[in-house]
């Protein structure tokens, strides 16, 4: 399910600028939001590359953090799955397609589609799937375990029949960050063709 954010300017501008918006129609208005949505897709781009950088979607508190963790790429991924889906003479619709996202962004309770979830109880198994884990595996009681070169049993996935999920903080941007600059755009914009 994708993260869809939809952006009507009359909603959001000033009077002033409805009243030079309102004289421009057709497609001279529709470029306008074309100009206002690469604003906000750039500042949206560079929110979530920040909220990334600063560890935003790592839960240090979780099993899989430490030594051998692997990162899944999953900030990368919401910093570039942002875009312009539809830009039209009355505003514009950020789109992200990244899968999991709008799973951050609300509380939630996940269950499988089968019988059992498999979480990750080891940093070497963040992002990999069970039966992907390098090492041969094995089921041991309600999770799936590797025999160490010592020859103890370790379990490296919980079997479970559900998760709750918390929101992550941040993980929507605040209006600002999108709205702000497509309004700042499209004054520019207006005063550069209208000479103002």
């Amino acid at each position: 399910m994708a993260v869809e954010i939809d952006i009507t300017i009359d909603d959001k501008a000033t009077e002033s600028m409805n009243a030079l918006l309102s004289a421009i129609s057709g497609d001279s208005r529709s470029d306008l939001m074309q100009v206002a949505s690469r604003a906000a897709l750039v500042s949206m781009q560079e929110y979530y590359g920040d909220f990334n950088a600063k560890g935003g979607w790592i839960n240090p508190s979780g099993p899989t953090h430490g030594p051998g963790r692997k990162s899944s790429g999953f900030g990368n991924l919401v910093t570039e799955g942002w875009n312009v889906a539809e830009a039209d003479a009355n505003g514009f619709t950020l789109n992200n397609g990244t899968p999991w996202l709008t799973g951050k962004m609300k509380d939630w309770t996940q269950t499988p589609s089968k019988q059992w979830l498999t979480i990750p109880l080891v940093p070497e198994a963040h992002g990999v799937r069970a039966r992907d884990f390098p090492q041969k595996t094995f089921f041991a009681g309600r999770s799936i375990a590797i025999k160490t070169s010592s020859g103890e049993i370790k379990p490296v996935y919980a079997l479970v029949k559900s998760v709750n999920h918390k929101k992550v903080k941040g993980a929507m941007a605040p209006e600002e960050v999108y709205v702000d600059p497509a309004i700042e755009a499209i004054e520019d914009e207006l005063k550069r063709v209208l000479g103002v």
